[in-house]
């Protein structure tokens, strides 16, 4: 008789222990404003490109000259960068590349964008970091 509660608590264990925790992994952006030494935490709005969304896939497929090398090579470059208070791109860098010729062209296709509109906190604009996910297809 004992046999039966020990085995119920032994397979409720079981299911609890197997339950699988969606977790997702952000990155903090702590901000300090160097004049009122203010930390932000998150903007109000975040930066925008010219057009939203769908205007930076037009600028990319505008603007897109990188050739294919001899290997196939598909897949995001991730590039980083700061949209400032006015709105300019300042400080970019390759968060996580693909091959050398495609880093370069997602540096170039940044380097290239108009300025943004920017992020506010209070409707101030503040600088605010960006990840932007640059695909390279066939």
């Amino acid at each position: 008789m004992k046999a039966l509660p020990t085995l119920l608590l032994l397979i409720l264990a079981a299911a609890a222990y197997g339950q699988a925790t969606d977790t997702v992994k952000q990155k903090t952006v702590v901000r300090v404003d160097t004049v009122t030494k203010i930390i932000y935490m998150a903007a109000d709005t975040p930066a925008e490109f010219p057009g939203g969304p769908s205007g930076m896939t037009k600028f990319f497929r505008k603007n897109f000259k990188w050739k294919q090398p001899h290997n196939i090579v598909v897949g995001k470059v991730f590039v980083e960068f700061w949209v400032d208070t006015n709105g300019k791109i300042v400080d970019e860098h390759i968060e996580r590349g693909l091959c050398t010729s495609c880093d370069k062209e997602a540096l170039r296709l940044v380097k290239i964008m108009p300025d943004w509109k920017p992020a506010t906190h209070l409707g101030k604009p503040i600088k605010a970091r960006q990840l932007v996910p640059i695909p390279f297809t066939l």
